[in-house]
């Protein structure tokens, strides 16, 4: 779970801070296991310059994902809150194990017809309220 947390705070980082090259260079590469020498065409650089675009991407996700919380009990608990909050209304136990700072980002999924990305909901009141969009889901939903 914190593999998986890592990963998703990475790939979030490269959607958000990285260059277009930087992103195939990394995505292509990293990810996909492709050479540069087949990448390169594709960002319009030489294989050496596409190796070194993966690397500025390496080095910038490194250094600007930002660590996961380990305490499963508290992840536990926030998604139990927000369960609630969908399925009976509870937006205030959800408001007591939220950061004030907290962002919600959604994109559309891999079978959204274009590039869908919604507007972050920033604070905890905000990201609460929205929780009543899940309602219906939250109600059907099994622990």
């Amino acid at each position: 779970m914190v593999m998986a947390d890592s990963v998703g705070l990475a790939l979030l980082v490269v959607l958000e801070s990285l260059t277009p090259p930087e992103r195939l260079a990394f995505v292509l590469h990293d990810v996909f296991g492709m050479p540069f020498d087949e990448i390169a065409p594709l960002v319009e650089r030489s294989p050496a310059a596409t190796r070194q675009l993966a690397s500025r991407a390496r080095r910038r996700v490194r250094a600007e994902a930002p660590e996961p919380d380990a305490d499963f009990a508290v992840q536990r608990g926030v998604v139990d809150a927000f369960l609630a909050a969908a399925r009976e209304g509870d937006f205030e136990a959800l408001l007591q194990v939220l950061d004030p700072n907290v962002v919600l980002r959604i994109d559309g999924g891999p079978n959204a017809p274009r590039p869908f990305a919604r507007p972050a909901s920033v604070g905890a009141e905000a990201v609460a309220n929205g929780a009543r969009n899940f309602r219906g889901v939250g109600a059907r939903s099994s622990r």
